[in-house]
């Protein structure tokens, strides 16, 4: 995988968090503390992240509609 910069970029390293977040609570040797710290934290940084997006889109004057799609996990 290639080094991506500025929005596109964030945007791998949050789908990376969250990969890496569901490999870690599909494991039973983690306790449920733990794994509700990460579910909280991943929220977290999903809210911020669409918050960026939405500011980013304005100041560029990006159009378009936010519309809820199903995406598979399974991509390159």
């Amino acid at each position: 995988m290639y080094p991506v910069t500025g929005l596109l970029g964030n945007a791998r390293d949050l789908v990376e968090i969250i990969e890496w977040a569901a490999v870690v609570l599909d494991e039973e040797h983690w306790d449920g503390d733990v794994k509700q710290t990460i579910r909280e934290e991943v929220l977290v940084l999903a809210k911020a992240f669409d918050s960026v997006e939405g500011a980013h889109t304005r100041e560029f004057s990006l159009k378009g509609t936010k519309t809820a799609k199903r995406v598979s996990h399974h991509y390159n």
